[in-house]
């Protein structure tokens, strides 16, 4: 289940960079 651990851990990933993009756009 590696494949699913990993698509996870991308998505958390795409989730903070995009909280950090708003953050910036403040």
């Amino acid at each position: 289940n590696e494949a699913g651990i990993l698509t996870q851990r991308k998505d958390k990933d795409y989730i903070e960079r995009d909280e950090l993009l708003e953050a910036l756009k403040r």
